[in-house]
């Protein structure tokens, strides 16, 4: 499978989560997502299909009536502090049924750590990486439902002392 196929199934799979368009609609849920495309991140080979993949589930999520923040390295870093305010900002409202947190680029695996989904800045700054185990662990304390994280990232052991050193950060207040 190619990664162009690959990027298809995962927007498959966001189609799944939105499965009941219609109840959903009846119901007047309030969904938000956070799309996030990192094409560069710590010297890693570049990831071409990372950013129109971004782009295509943003648009796809906003005609599902999700509120959309897209967050891609296409003009400038993306840093970690941008992802945590908007979440911040959807958990503040209180209201919302569902979010979904959605990653394309590298990750690395750590055995102790969990996932890292690493961000643009990971090199310089060992917290510019979503940990995921962290994140999936303080979003259940938060005021929303339901909460989905779906990955379209690589999964690779840390090859740099750089890259072990990465510790990762959580995304969702406290």
């Amino acid at each position: 499978m190619d990664r162009r196929e690959f990027i298809s199934s995962g927007a498959s799979i966001v189609a799944a989560v939105s499965a009941g368009i219609d109840r959903v609609h009846a119901q007047g849920l309030r969904r938000a997502a956070v799309v996030i495309g990192i094409r560069d991140a710590a010297g890693l080979p570049q990831l071409k299909s990372t950013i129109p993949g971004a782009n295509d589930i943003a648009e796809f999520l906003s005609g599902e009536s999700y509120d959309v923040r897209l967050h891609t390295d296409e003009t400038a870093p993306v840093e970690i502090g941008q992802i945590r305010r908007d979440i911040k900002n959807f958990v503040d409202q209180g209201n919302l049924d569902q979010l979904l947190v959605y990653f394309t680029g590298h990750g690395i695996r750590k055995t102790y750590r969990g996932e890292m989904w690493l961000l643009s800045q990971v090199l310089d700054f060992p917290d510019e990486a979503i940990n995921l185990v962290e994140s999936s662990e303080v979003c259940n304390y938060c005021r929303i439902p339901n909460i989905t994280f779906v990955s379209d990232a690589c999964r690779s052991t840390a090859q740099s002392l750089q890259l072990g050193n990465v510790e990762g950060s959580n995304i969702f207040p406290n």
